[in-house]
């Protein structure tokens, strides 16, 4: 029970404060790489039929990632191993420019 602390003190009895517990930090979403994913799906393909989910369990993964990536591999997008991300504005120059 909480109480406020003249009418603790009055009666003797201890007072407790309510304590309110720290929110639970922010889940961090994951980040792949090209090369991560192409093992990933080239050791998934090579695992015998009932292995597949074992490598799955392992690194904890769904099998949509699998079909993504695989489609991804399939359509060159994971053929570009650089380090180099692309910028997100146009190579037509800066609105300064024109």
């Amino acid at each position: 029970m909480i109480r406020s602390n003249s009418s603790a003190e009055e009666t003797g009895e201890a007072v407790t404060e309510a304590v309110v517990p720290d929110p639970a930090p922010r889940p961090v979403r994951r980040s792949f790489t090209a090369a991560y994913r192409l093992a990933v799906v080239a050791e998934y393909e090579a695992a015998p039929r009932g292995e597949k989910g074992a490598v799955l369990r392992r690194e904890g993964l769904y099998h949509s990632h699998i079909k993504e990536w695989t489609a991804a591999r399939d359509a060159g997008a994971l053929t570009g191993l650089g380090g180099a991300r692309r910028s997100t504005r146009s190579s037509k120059g800066s609105a300064k420019d024109r």
